[in-house]
């Protein structure tokens, strides 16, 4: 199942926004990628509500807008929001560089950006594209079907014998035919999902914080369990420390 591949490039100055823009394009083209869309913006705050409302799967930003650091701040937001995001930094100093490695951004391209630059960018992006881009279809309660990015589940939660799956950007869960451990098999090898007890599993792209006895995620919700183990956490360090390796 093939997904589109969205991008967003953000960028104040209109001559520059045209011409990164024609560069992304020119190498999506040349290496046939044709299954995409471009979403170029002027305004930072235009780019973060396109982004709440439906997330990227690579976005371009320029970080001085303003005077002042406008897109390490969206930069930050993005990746609190959406933690599979791939990121690219495009500035005209080296000022910001730290930040932009805290924020695991795969490229940080001083200005004026270059055809290697956009080239360097999607080739950094190939080892976490095609598991963000990872689907599968759900066959719900009702006889229809859903196709889900796998990236977009922030955690699945057993009701009877049936999994309900909580998705990014949808206020109701998809309510499916197949139990919570029929789903954990159905995704085999993704080692982003981890098992909390029998009524829940969690996306670990999406966990915020630990306490002892619940799980906070990046949509705001709190899955409260009897006891947070040590294999658990240990599971999840491990998750993080290979995605911070694999950055």
């Amino acid at each position: 199942m093939g997904y589109k591949l969205k991008i967003m490039l953000l960028d104040d100055e209109r001559p520059e926004l045209e011409r990164e823009s024609a560069m992304i394009q020119a190498y999506l083209f040349e290496n046939e990628q044709d299954i995409y869309e471009l979403h170029t913006f002027l305004d930072a705050d235009a780019c973060w509500e396109e982004f709440l409302r439906e997330p990227a799967d690579i976005v371009f930003l320029d970080i001085y807008m303003k005077d002042r650091p406008l897109g390490i701040e969206i930069g930050r937001r993005m990746r609190k929001s959406h933690p599979g995001v791939v990121i690219v930094f495009l500035t005209a100093s080296p000022d910001f560089a730290l930040e932009g490695f805290q924020i695991n951004a795969v490229n940080y391209c001083l200005k004026p950006v270059t055809v290697d630059n956009i080239r360097d960018s999607f080739e950094r992006s190939k080892s976490v594209l095609p598991q963000r881009q990872r689907g599968m279809q759900l066959m719900l309660k009702d006889g229809e079907e859903a196709a889900v990015r796998l990236s977009d589940i922030v955690y699945l939660e057993a009701s009877g014998h049936r999994a309900l799956v909580h998705v990014i950007g949808t206020h109701e869960p998809y309510e499916t035919r197949i139990s919570l451990g029929g789903l954990m098999e159905k995704l085999g090898e993704d080692q982003r999902f981890l098992r909390l007890n029998r009524s829940f599993a969690v996306n670990m792209e999406h966990i915020a914080s630990f306490t002892r006895q619940s799980v906070k995620l990046t949509n705001g919700e709190t899955i409260t369990v009897s006891r947070i183990t040590k294999d658990i956490r240990d599971t999840y360090a491990e998750f993080v420390y290979k995605r911070v390796r694999d950055m």
